[in-house]
């Protein structure tokens, strides 16, 4: 039992390296926890531009539950790593993904069986409406979905990992939607188009408010519907076109999913599409 659990986290640490390369991948290291000031072991700790990412390996003879995954958020936030993957290799109950998910503001979790691991670089998306496009990163638990449409120029829609997108609109009341805008003489800046998403809201919901949050390094608004979730917008400008990702959900759950906007914002890189005509 004891060497299949250590080859267990042995193939654990490979995949990791796969998908992050060798310079970025440690193993078996061990952190002073802030508050218990007791060393704990992280099995493999992955560094990336957007921070630290922990992987811990569970070889269990059962999926893994609600209490695991309430221990390594105690343990996490302890050694004050803000993303954790629990890989765990007998599967893992939907109570477990999603306490995962939704369980910690200052704690990002996730569980994957190794499969998933395996396809974790397959999450990403290239979306594109005409000659402009963007490559897309969903953010830490999320998936992008391009195969729904529920608004006019909507490439794509993002949502909670586990979950269906109607679960995620109707029941958890937390999506987000992508656009790409154009540049052409009457919207030709962020502030035109933010402009305009507030005189289109404003006329659906006259008891709505809406506010500037962000102006830089990119533009975030938000629309406080009178009878409805709250509509956040996220705007980044490139050359020819503007990104618009708009992110609804409740008052609680901003804070979170804020980070959420912010990183695929941050990481979304603009592409141009050539289109060739058979002969």
């Amino acid at each position: 039992m004891h060497n299949t659990w250590r080859k267990y986290e042995e193939e654990v640490y490979e995949e990791c390296c796969r998908i992050y390369g060798n310079e970025n991948v440690e193993r078996n290291i061990s952190k002073l926890g802030v508050s218990s000031q007791v060393l704990r072991q992280i099995d493999v700790l992955v560094h990336t531009k957007e921070g630290d990412i922990a992987f811990d390996a569970k070889y269990y003879s059962k999926h893994v539950d609600v209490k695991t995954i309430e221990s390594m958020i105690g343990m996490y936030g302890d050694l004050g790593v803000e993303k954790f993957v629990v890989v765990t290799n007998n599967g893992y109950s939907k109570a477990a993904l999603r306490r995962a998910h939704l369980g910690d503001e200052n704690v990002e979790a996730d569980v994957l069986s190794m499969v998933e691991l395996h396809h974790m670089q397959g999450y990403g998306a290239m979306l594109y409406a005409g000659r402009n496009g963007v490559l897309l990163s969903p953010p830490f638990g999320w998936v992008v979905d391009n195969q729904i449409s529920v608004h006019p120029g909507m490439l794509a829609v993002l949502y909670r990992r586990g979950v269906s997108f109607e679960e995620a609109m109707k029941k958890e009341r937390e999506f987000a939607y992508l656009v790409l805008w154009d540049k052409d003489d009457e919207i030709h800046t962020i502030q035109g188009l933010a402009e305009y998403h507030r005189d289109v809201s404003m006329e659906v919901d006259v008891e709505g408010k809406w506010e500037i949050l962000e102006e830089t390094p990119y533009t975030i608004t938000k629309f406080r519907h009178s009878k409805a979730v709250n509509e956040h917008i996220g705007y980044k400008e490139f050359e020819n076109f503007i990104l618009s990702v708009v992110v609804f959900c409740e008052e609680e759950k901003w804070n979170r999913d804020k980070t959420k906007l912010q990183y695929i914002l941050r990481c979304a890189k603009p592409i141009h599409v050539r289109q060739y005509k058979d002969k």
